[in-house]
């Protein structure tokens, strides 16, 4: 979401018509295989959409309630992807990081700003009241917020101190969550925004940043590993813990579930609100803000993803998928823009539409949505995806550097 592999240098495709997309250098394969993991929590987004927007009539609203359970995967994928890349770039482009972060920087405030008007606009339409669409917080706000605090902290805090400040920042975040109830509505906006509510949100939709924070910034150390990989532990070493460890954090979640319904049926909670707090941090489905059963769930089947990329993206009969997905993957952003209109403007207007349409409608949405990315692709749309903070830091480097020159030949 928040920068492609697309912006390193020798991440670009070197082959339009075939989409063949270049091999990243320290290890083949390597970025586009992180492009296509986003690529694939895309496919997620747009499922999750369509069932938002489509399958919404009041005989089939079981179905699109299990279609947008089965894409709630998309959120902890994207944030583990995204923290990813910025553990990969803080190593493997160690000399240019300082320049990749003001790229980075410049894309997080196209987020905050534009990116935000454009999604915002499209929201308008499914609303029943168009200006609850200015009080939503989307998660590429939440990711913007996110890089910008990595990258002020990437060099800061070593990777084996990184997963303790996550699993701490969200520990204290859910402590606050259920201890601190403000009653003043500009505190309840703060704290909406930055741990997330209780109950109802002052906002009308809001990704909390200090949770999704925990899980974007610990999931760097994933990227360091990657990147050092063949200089200590293997690739195959990490893709095999990457698959232990989700698969473990899922099973956790389902026992999590399980141990609830068990208190459940036992009486064992005394009060409501002791048994709203344990349905809430039990509850699989459980995202604003994300619950430990939810991130265990959804986490672990993110990390499972992953894992299972990285392992088998070598294998030839893959490479077309892959390949596609990455060519969504690093376009995330310009893509998740044009499927906020596809599904929440256009396909909108077909909601409710009978069952056996459904196949049809959705393949060819993501056809269209695959299409404009493949066009905005070939003309290395990105480039335009910016505010100026990547020109100004070339600038005032190239300024800098002359400067040098200039001292030393005096």
């Amino acid at each position: 979401m928040k920068m492609s592999s697309s912006a390193i240098p020798g991440a670009r495709p070197a082959v339009w018509p075939a989409l063949s997309i270049g091999a990243p250098a320290t290890i083949p394969g390597r970025l586009t295989t992180i492009d296509a993991a986003r690529g694939a929590a895309m496919f997620f987004v747009f499922l999750s959409h369509f069932a938002d927007m489509v399958v919404v009539s009041p005989s089939t609203r079981f179905y699109g309630e299990q279609l947008v359970h089965v894409a709630m995967i998309a959120s902890p994928l994207f944030m583990i992807v995204s923290g990813t890349v910025l553990g990969f770039l803080s190593v493997s482009r160690a000399d240019e990081f300082r320049a990749l972060s003001y790229r980075m920087i410049d894309r997080s405030l196209l987020l905050l700003t534009v990116a935000h008007v454009l999604i915002a606009v499209a929201n308008m339409s499914p609303l029943r009241h168009p200006s609850d669409a200015w009080r939503m917080v989307f998660i590429t706000d939440t990711i913007a917020l996110c890089a910008l605090m990595g990258c002020a902290l990437i060099r800061v805090v070593p990777a084996r101190h990184r997963i303790i400040l996550g699993a701490a920042s969200y520990v204290l975040s859910w402590t606050v969550v259920i201890s601190w109830q403000p009653l003043d509505p500009q505190l309840r906006l703060i704290k909406d925004l930055a741990i997330g509510p209780f109950t109802q949100s002052s906002w009308a939709y809001v990704v909390p940043v200090l949770p999704w924070f925990s899980v974007y910034f610990a999931a760097s150390t994933i990227g360091e590993q990657l990147a050092r990989s063949g200089k200590g532990m293997s690739s195959q070493r990490i893709t095999a813990r990457l698959i232990s460890i989700g698969v473990s954090a899922v099973v956790v979640g389902l026992a999590l579930k399980l141990g609830y319904l068990a208190l459940v049926k036992l009486h064992a909670m005394s009060t409501v609100t002791e048994t709203y707090v344990v349905h809430l941090l039990t509850g699989p489905f459980a995202k604003m803000p994300p619950s430990p059963d939810y991130l265990a769930v959804y986490g672990g089947a993110g990390l499972t993803l992953l894992g299972l990329l990285i392992r088998h993206a070598a294998r030839p009969q893959l490479a077309p998928v892959m390949n596609w997905l990455a060519l969504v993957g690093r376009n995330s952003l310009f893509v998740f823009i044009v499927q906020y209109y596809v599904y929440f403007v256009l396909l909108h207007a077909v909601r409710g539409a009978p069952v056996a349409t459904w196949p049809i409608l959705f393949g060819a949405s993501v056809v269209a949505i695959v299409a404009v990315a493949w066009w905005w692709d070939r003309r290395d749309g990105n480039r335009f995806l910016t505010v100026g903070i990547s020109w100004l830091a070339r600038q005032r480097h190239t300024r800098d550097a002359r400067a040098s020159v200039l001292s030393r030949a005096r």
